[in-house]
């Protein structure tokens, strides 16, 4: 339909915007691994957006998110929940064919132990 976003470039913003949060909050790199999306209302093209994520459940290997899409006025667009599998820095680094130690200095500065970002 025109003005309506695709799904899937809905689910991309709520799969990086999950990524994100692991990178903040858990100081984590990973791979979905499940990603469980409910659409809500449509997604306007041009419309503002809120998109959030939060880290759900975290442990050495594995993470659960929470994100959510909805316009500036709080009307929920679209929710998604994901599990990952976590990685350490050297591995992401390879995978991406990226320097391991220019990644490990990216995680050091996104990362913020006290949830304050």
């Amino acid at each position: 339909m025109d003005g309506i976003a695709h799904g899937g470039i809905v689910a991309t913003l709520l799969d990086e915007a999950s990524a994100w949060v692991l990178a903040v909050h858990a100081g984590r790199l990973g791979f979905t691994t499940d990603m469980n999306i409910r659409f809500t209302n449509p997604v306007h093209v041009g419309t503002p957006l809120i998109v959030e994520a939060f880290v759900v459940d975290q442990n050495a290997d594995d993470a659960r998110t929470f994100a959510e899409i909805k316009t500036d006025h709080e009307t929920m667009l679209a929710v998604a929940t994901s599990t990952w599998t976590l990685m350490p820095v050297a591995v992401a680094a390879r995978s991406m064919g990226l320097d391991r130690e220019r990644l490990e200095q990216f995680i050091a500065a996104v990362h913020d132990p006290a949830g304050s970002a």
